[in-house]
């Protein structure tokens, strides 16, 4: 369902640009335009992602520790499946071998409406078990959410919460966190120059501004430096002339 979307967003963003119309003269030049839009609307995003921090919404340990590494449209799936726990119930937990222990929980099942193309609550239930090794601190939940999507399911993070565990880092994604630097942003290509993004400017910028204030500083110390050397130079030439006035005078 995700690729469906995702292939769909994509359609309708080209739409602007080319259509059936377009002659094969003009198309590498709007294709190139419209990924040089995609591209800045991303680097702007992630610069959002770096600069800001979204507001936790429910409280669970867990949500606060995606709320400083991952992205924001990644930590808002979390933050979803967090405002889902409410709909959760856990009925029975097991201890099915010295390290294992077996929880099982009954979930309101959420459906898709194909004309509005947004969830709503059913009054349908399901039951889903998470396995927790004490040994490990993994967890794993017969859902396979995030298996499939990357992201960890309500089930785990209400499963950490009754424990009082931190999430594993097995479960932190590197290519959902915010402070990672893609590979494919430093690749120049016909639509993307990594060397003259406006990141690269700014700080083009302030080095510039840096190197003209290190100049300042140098040229400030060398006058400081002269004054002093000047001040001494002449308060040594005024008191050789005053040990030497006696002697000329007794000559």
């Amino acid at each position: 369902m995700k690729t469906t979307q995702r292939v769909e967003s994509i359609h309708s963003f080209f739409d602007d640009y080319v259509n059936k119309h377009t002659a094969l003269a003009e198309f590498t030049e709007m294709y190139c335009r419209a990924m040089e839009k995609r591209a800045e609307a991303g680097r702007q995003y992630d610069a959002h992602s770096e600069s800001f921090i979204q507001q936790i919404t429910c409280g669970f340990p867990c949500e606060s520790i995606f709320q400083c590494c991952y992205t924001d449209m990644k930590f808002k799936e979390i933050q979803r499946e967090c405002n889902r726990i409410m709909f959760l119930h856990c009925f029975q937990n097991v201890v099915t071998s010295d390290n294992v222990i077996e929880y099982t929980f009954a979930n309101r099942v959420w459906c898709r409406n194909k004309e509005m193309k947004k969830e709503y609550l059913s009054q349908y239930k399901r039951n889903y078990r998470v396995c927790f090794d004490m040994t490990t601190k993994m967890a794993e939940c017969e859902c396979s959410f995030f298996n499939h999507s990357g992201i960890i399911c309500r089930h785990m993070i209400k499963h950490y919460d009754i424990l009082g565990e931190e999430v594993s880092d097995r479960y932190i994604l590197r290519r959902w966190r915010k402070d990672v630097s893609r590979k494919h942003t430093r690749v120049k290509v016909a639509y993307h120059d990594p060397l003259k993004t406006e990141h690269v400017d700014k700080k083009q910028l302030v080095l510039e501004f840096l190197e003209l204030l290190a100049i300042k500083v140098d040229e400030k110390r060398v006058m400081i430096e002269t004054e002093i050397l000047n001040q001494t130079s002449s308060s040594i030439f005024l008191k050789d002339k005053q040990v030497g006035t006696p002697a000329s005078t007794t000559t």
